[in-house]
């Protein structure tokens, strides 16, 4: 295996140009609707945009409240729902002969080993004997009643339950509470507490209740039309969606009322307009990332399970990418992180693992997307994110200790992910996150975040194409987070020099316009993004612009390389922001990491280049969880800031993570004019990174390349890995290692038995690849090819993207090539071909 931590997969991915706003890298196979944002005055509500129809400007980043003329189509819709022929109950979260199953959850009869359903079970029965629930609004009181007593009625048949429950229901909304999402809340709690108790409530008088809950669905309708005095539909974002599935799961519960038609229909149609726009087609949220997202899957859930069950209608389907997204961007530690205006939070996935327990996923060759969904939600680190208790963002509404006895299954297995590390939101997400692996709670695991989905007009952060680390069993590269008084100081954590990116003049970037290199190795990852600081037209290039490329070496840290031009002196600002107490060691910066609630103790050693030059140091906070500005929930923290004033500039960083009683790395500066370049040499291993604009051939150290970025890493006296980024050459201590007849990016192995070489190249493209050595034997792609030797390097011909296998055997090759296929030439367009 040699010293390299080896992959199950590495499949190369390619240069890939990309028409942004909504961040569409799109496969040959896919459009978007419409690539573009609108800004302007418009009218309450905002409408989707036809194709083209939405004028191409760019949102400002940190962005929330311009109101836009219309909306692009970027992401996702529900289906078309009916109303139910007739109104049965129970029929939302659970079906009458889903009873005995739940029974056999609560008196202990079922698997429980995660004690999920005891402890659930315990909490209902304790809140139901007392009587006590909390709440700032009657409607938070009665409507948390309602469902808990309803729920154990519909559990144990007791009368008494069942009369305490219908008795909260009938005073439900005697007033309203100020906030329309609060109101959606409770109306979602009251909507399953009727479903729960309406068909074993025998002779009940049940006209008295249903009239009391209308009153709270009445109110979210004429909210969302735009018709209620108390406060209207502003536009699509999350308390839009969050009103909508309100009422709609009001309207699949009370089918039988002359209103649940009309009601229903306006729920999706709003529901949509918000997913259309703040989701990606690959199910990235747009709205204040995962906080937002958190704060109304306790509502979403209940409806995707009404549909089901009352409707009939599968929409779990269209929003499968949201709960792979959940797991794609989750840390080591589980959570989804503190990006946007968010704070760390629980991916609460399992609720939905048994409607994927057939589903296939791209995140297992073996397992369902179920079995994934499942292993998340319990391989996580509940104690950062409050769960169970404090989880939501919404906890003086939410009552979920029902939901999650019916809706987890703990029969589904738990299976880890196999995909291969390194994931690039294709479909409008933009994001590159690269990982080691997927083990949970281990101190080895390095998990890297390249931010790039695109912007939006709620809660944005002017975070585009920064960098996230996660290592050591502990949060490292971080985000500002939302700040401790949200929304009302948000101002104070969206700017840029809150997170880690370049500024020019002060200024972020607003959104990617291409992804130029997307390079998944054996030996390393590879992924680099273009941005405008001067783009205003969506698609169309600005003149200021920054280059970062983020290099995942030996998948255990991280080299973020930056290039910026402009066509006059800027002032070039970098921002390097870790957690911990801040020490600086000569030229290197070093974070030592608290051993709290987020993580353990660790160190982060970092240099970043120019060295010499404007450097400073400055004070700020992260906020990873909670509202008081002290640690744990806010923490104190120091950033490294390095400027340059010129026309064009470049910026090397090498951030190396490391356990707390570890030796540290050793770093040394080898810049020249024109390149910077360094080594850091740490566990018996010397690597060595050179970087430069021009592109001509140079030498650092034993490294010689004409790559814009060129890595080697020698262990004793053997090279071990390499990788060259946009060159045509790269040689150690003397020795030519790899010639091509073309400027790509690749990557090699080679302590494996066959070494590997991960190429990005064009579909199409044809090249001539030389590397050291005589090979009679190898495979591209899994077909053999033949090489040439001249004794000292074997040359092979070769077309597009793939993996070189030297030494191994295969098929024949086809013919004609059947090369596989990859996005086109980013070079040429920002806008991809179909």
């Amino acid at each position: 295996m040699g010293l390299l931590k080896r992959r199950r997969t590495s499949l190369a991915l390619f240069g890939i140009g990309a028409a942004l706003l909504v961040g569409a890298v799109v496969a040959a196979n896919y459009t978007p609707r419409v690539a573009m944002l609108s800004s302007g005055d418009g009218g309450v509500g905002g409408t989707p945009s036809p194709p083209g129809a939405a004028d191409s400007s760019l949102l400002t980043c940190g962005d929330s409240d311009s109101e836009l003329t219309s909306y692009p189509d970027r992401g996702i819709a529900l289906p078309e729902i009916p109303l139910p022929a007739d109104e049965r109950h129970p029929r939302l979260d659970f079906v009458e002969s889903d009873l005995p199953a739940i029974r056999d959850r609560v008196t202990g009869k079922a698997a429980d080993p995660h004690r999920l359903y005891a402890r659930n079970w315990q909490k209902i029965l304790a809140d139901v004997t007392n009587g006590e629930f909390e709440g700032d609004h009657p409607d938070d009181i009665g409507s948390r009643r309602a469902k808990a007593y309803a729920f154990a009625f519909a559990v144990t048949g007791n009368p008494g339950y069942r009369d305490q429950a219908l008795s909260a229901l009938a005073s439900a909304f005697r007033d309203f509470d100020a906030d329309d999402a609060y109101i959606a809340a409770q109306l979602t709690n009251y909507t399953q507490a009727y479903d729960y108790l309406a068909g074993g409530a025998g002779d009940a008088d049940l006209s008295e209740a249903r009239a009391s809950i209308k009153r709270g669905a009445a109110w979210l309708a004429d909210w969302l039309n735009g018709e209620q005095p108390h406060g209207s539909n502003p536009r699509p974002h999350n308390h839009r969606s969050k009103a909508a599935l309100a009422l709609g799961l009001w309207a699949l519960g009370f089918s039988a009322d002359p209103a649940a038609r009309d009601w229903l229909r306006l729920a999706v149609d709003q529901v949509n307009t918000v997913y259309r726009y703040m989701f990606t087609r690959d199910g990235v949220y747009l709205d204040g990332y995962a906080y937002y997202w958190t704060y109304q899957i306790f509502q979403v859930v209940p409806f995707l399970y009404a549909a089901r069950n009352a409707a009939g209608v599968d929409a779990f389907g269209v929003m499968r990418p949201v709960f792979e997204w959940m797991v794609r961007d989750s840390g080591p530690q589980g959570w989804l992180m503190n990006v946007e205006d968010s704070w760390v939070k629980t991916a609460w996935t399992a609720v939905v693992a048994g409607a994927y327990r057939a589903t296939e996923t791209k995140l297992s060759g073996t397992a369902k997307l179920g079995n994934v969904l499942q292993w998340r939600f319990f391989a996580q680190d509940w104690a950062a994110t409050r769960y169970p208790d404090n989880w939501t963002g919404a906890s003086n509404q939410v009552y979920l200790w029902p939901d999650e006895i019916v809706h987890i299954d703990q029969d589904i297995a738990e299976v880890a992910p196999d995909a291969d590390g390194f994931d690039f939101y294709d479909r409008g997400g933009n994001t590159t996150v690269m990982r080691s692996d997927w083990r949970y709670g281990d101190r080895a695991t390095r998990w890297v975040m390249f931010y790039g989905a695109p912007q939006s007009n709620n809660h944005d952060h002017c975070d585009v194409m920064q960098v996230l680390l996660n290592a050591e069993n502990t949060v490292l590269l971080n985000d500002s987070g939302y700040g401790p008084k949200r929304f009302s100081e948000r101002s104070a954590w969206t700017p840029p020099d809150r997170h880690n990116v370049v500024t020019m003049d002060g200024a972020g970037v607003r959104d990617v316009f291409a992804n130029t290199v997307n390079l998944a190795g054996a030996a390393a990852d590879y992924s680099e993004k273009l941005a405008y600081y001067d783009q205003t037209v969506a698609g169309e290039p600005g003149t200021k612009s920054w280059r970062r490329g983020v290099l995942f070496p030996a998948h255990d840290y991280v080299v973020v390389a930056d290039s910026l031009r402009s066509p006059q002196q800027q002032e070039w600002t970098s921002y390097l922001r870790a957690r911990g107490a801040f020490a600086q060691q000569g030229p290197v910066a070093v974070w030592t990491t608290p051993d709290n609630v987020f993580g353990d103790s660790a160190k982060l050693y970092a240099l970043t280049l120019p060295a010499g030059g404007q450097e400073s140091v400055g004070s700020g906070w992260s906020n990873l969880f909670g509202a008081k500005k002290e640690a744990p929930d806010t923490e104190a923290t120091t950033y490294l800031r390095v400027q340059q004033r010129a026309a064009d500039a470049q910026f090397l960083s090498l951030a190396v993570p490391r356990a707390a009683s570890a030796a540290p790395p050793v770093f040394a500066d080898l810049s020249q004019p024109g390149a910077l370049a360094a080594t850091v040499a740490y566990d018996g291993h010397t690597d060595t990174v050179l970087k430069q604009v021009e592109g001509t051939e140079r030498t650092a150290g034993g490294l010689t390349t004409d790559g814009h970025l060129g890595w080697a890493r020698q262990a004793g006296d053997a090279l071990t890995a390499w990788h060259l980024v946009e060159g045509t050459r790269l040689g150690y201590g003397g020795r030519v290692y790899a010639t091509v007849s073309e400027r790509l990016s690749l990557t090699a192995d080679l302590t494996a038995e066959h070494p590997v070489v991960d190429v990005a190249a064009r579909s199409g493209q044809e090249y001539v690849l030389s590397v050291a050595g005589q090979h009679a034997a190898a495979t591209f792609e899994g077909v053999a090819v033949a090489g040439e030797s001249d004794g000292e390097m074997t040359s092979f011909r070769l077309t597009g993207p793939g993996r070189l296998v030297l030494g191994a055997t295969g098929p024949a090759s086809p013919s004609p090539s059947t090369a596989p296929t990859a996005s086109p030439d980013p070079a040429a367009s920002p806008t991809p071909a179909a």
